[in-house]
C-alpha cells in the first residue's frame, strides 16, 4: 500500500510537471521543469529499490515496477542491478 501511495504521489507530481512545460509561459515553464526532473529522480529511487526487491513484497511486482519507472530515463532495470551502487548483486 505504502509503494502504491509513492507511485501515486510521483505520477502526479510529473504530470502536473509536464502539464506545466505544455502551458510554457515565462513562469510555469522553469517551474514545470524542477516539478518533472524532481519526479523523475524520484522514479529512479524506486528504480533503484525495486532492483533490490525492497519496494513490494512481491519480486514480480518489483520487476515489473522497477522496469517501468526506469523507462522514462532510458536505464533498464539489469544495468541498475549490475551498478556496483545500485543493486543487489
Amino acid at each position: 500500500v505504502k509503494g502504491l501511495w509513492t507511485m501515486a504521489k510521483l505520477l502526479s507530481a510529473y504530470l502536473v510537471g509536464f502539464a506545466l512545460i505544455r502551458s510554457s509561459s515565462a513562469v510555469s515553464l522553469p517551474l514545470g521543469v524542477i516539478i518533472s526532473a524532481m519526479a523523475l529522480s524520484g522514479f529512479f529511487v524506486v528504480g533503484v529499490d525495486c532492483s533490490r526487491r525492497t519496494f513490494f513484497a512481491g519480486k514480480a511486482l518489483n520487476d515489473f515496477v522497477g522496469a517501468l519507472v526506469l523507462l522514462p530515463l532510458l536505464r533498464s532495470l539489469d544495468s541498475v542491478r549490475q551498478s556496483p551502487k545500485g543493486g543487489s548483486g
